[in-house]
């Protein structure tokens, strides 16, 4: 009977302890994870601090670049501001010892330039004056040929009217003639007619006239 018990125990024991390996094990297998896990993640981390840091540094590169580009701009500028400068001046110099060497010249130059000027814009002007003239005058004359034009259709148109006028008062004339003509042939046609009665009924008479004493006047006649 001790004997198994102690058997049991020992098989109890031995399960106890095997359980207590599982576990333990499956505690380091879990641990294991989470600090792989714990890894991944501290990668990533890093990974994406560096991605940051290069995009900074590129960021900053940039800039520094265009601050670069700039300040040479502006070096530039300012040396050609200053290159400028300097011929300014220098021209200036240039031009003041000429007009020192040369002022008379100068002076008389400008007068004449002076009066070169004037002498042209008077001529200019006077050009413009005769321009214009001729422009009022050729308007006139545009105005007056118009004029005449317009009074020569409207004599035109008169004539027409009068013509037409004296056709018309040459027809009625005419008709008129023509009427009076016709009036005239007809009174004379009537009149023939008339005589012509006349002249049957005296010849009628004469006819109906005739006796004896006739005979005998005929016979004196005769005689």
């Amino acid at each position: 009977m001790m004997m198994m018990m102690m058997m049991m125990m020992m098989m109890m024991m031995m399960m106890m302890m095997m359980m207590m390996m599982m576990m333990m094990m499956m505690m380091m297998m879990m641990m294991m994870m989470m600090m792989m896990m714990m890894m991944m993640m501290m990668m990533m981390m890093m990974m994406m601090m560096m991605m940051m840091m290069m995009m900074m540094m590129m960021m900053m590169m940039m800039m520094m670049m265009m601050m670069m580009m700039m300040m040479m701009m502006m070096m530039m500028m300012m040396m050609m501001m200053m290159m400028m400068m300097m011929m300014m001046m220098m021209m200036m110099m240039m031009m003041m010892m000429m007009m020192m060497m040369m002022m008379m010249m100068m002076m008389m130059m400008m007068m004449m330039m002076m009066m070169m000027m004037m002498m042209m814009m008077m001529m200019m002007m006077m050009m413009m004056m005769m321009m214009m003239m001729m422009m009022m005058m050729m308007m006139m004359m545009m105005m007056m040929m118009m004029m005449m034009m317009m009074m020569m259709m409207m004599m035109m148109m008169m004539m027409m009217m009068m013509m037409m006028m004296m056709m018309m008062m040459m027809m009625m004339m005419m008709m008129m003639m023509m009427m009076m003509m016709m009036m005239m042939m007809m009174m004379m046609m009537m009149m023939m007619m008339m005589m012509m009665m006349m002249m049957m009924m005296m010849m009628m008479m004469m006819m109906m006239n005739d006796d004896d004493d006739d005979d005998d006047d005929d016979v004196m006649m005769m005689r």
